[in-house]
């Protein structure tokens, strides 16, 4: 099963929630692997994509893009950077897909972030038969920025729930957010606490666990 990470934004959390899943998933015995294909801002190492083998104990070496530049893939070729190799990070994440029981791939920015001028973050997701996560803070200005992801990801037609994740200082709107999202999505979002140690993938691990336990049955 490969599931697509991604996110109303950039900063949003994503690779500390996927890290906490893979680790959830590890700790269960589940046979997890954790990707990160596109990353930018790149200095000499990936440190996003680092971290997420460390979370799934799992190294995933392949022919993903990275880029010097914090920007869009295709904004980085714009700048003068390598264009990302579509065709072979799409085969390198099925070939994964193939060695593991679940592969956990984190995308750049939000769902729309573009490759390249004619692909988009969520067509990995098509081309694959990825289910989606969709991570939102639980802040002020949040319900409409996840109500627009979400209808990107819906009108591809793509299996999806919303991740809605605590922040260090919530306001006002952490009181009413959970709500308004479930009645105008027709279905409850995952509410994740907010994590201090976020360094700590066990700390991650365990927020996933307590919160999250439905995302399990989606994976399973």
């Amino acid at each position: 099963m490969i599931v697509l990470v991604t996110a109303t934004g950039t900063d949003a959390g994503k690779t500390a929630f996927t890290r906490g899943l893979a680790r959830a998933l590890r700790r269960r015995g589940v046979d997890v692997v954790a990707v990160k294909p596109f990353e930018t801002g790149v200095d000499q190492v990936a440190e996003d994509a680092a971290a997420l083998e460390r979370a799934a104990g799992v190294a995933a070496p392949g022919p993903w893009y990275r880029a010097s530049a914090p920007v869009a893939p295709w904004a980085a070729t714009l700048m003068g950077e390598p264009a990302p190799a579509w065709e072979h990070i799409v085969d390198g994440l099925r070939s994964l897909a193939d060695r593991h029981v679940v592969t956990l791939v984190e995308g750049a920015g939000g769902p729309r972030v573009p490759i390249d001028p004619e692909r988009e973050i969520l067509d990995l997701a098509v081309e694959l038969g990825a289910k989606v996560l969709l991570v939102a803070p639980d802040t002020l200005g949040v319900l409409s920025f996840a109500l627009t992801a979400w209808d990107a990801v819906k009108a591809r037609a793509l299996e999806a729930e919303l991740v809605l994740r605590g922040v260090a200082e919530p306001d006002a709107s952490a009181r009413t957010n959970a709500l308004v999202l479930n009645q105008k999505l027709g279905r409850a979002c995952v509410v994740l606490p907010f994590v201090a140690a976020v360094e700590d993938d066990d700390a991650l691990a365990d927020a996933v666990e307590a919160s999250a336990p439905s995302l399990f049955g989606l994976l399973g």
